[in-house]
């Protein structure tokens, strides 16, 4: 998109692996199909320049708040 810039989120990636392995989900890998995102980033250098920084991070949160 073409958005201004100011992305919410921490400077953590995770794939969709990383996440079911997580929460300990079962999965299956399909096959690649065109058009896929493989990658995504997120820069939050915007937002900490105005004082915000995460409160969680996806690990911690679901270890705490999740899987309790």
């Amino acid at each position: 998109g073409f958005g201004d810039g100011y992305e919410i989120g921490s400077n953590e990636s995770f794939s969709i692996i990383d996440l079911a392995e997580m929460i300990g989900a079962k999965y299956e890998l399909g096959s690649f199909k065109r058009g896929n995102r493989i990658y995504s980033s997120m820069n939050i250098t915007k937002m900490k320049n105005l004082g915000w920084e995460p409160k969680y991070y996806l690990k911690d949160y679901i270890d705490n708040k999740i899987i309790k």
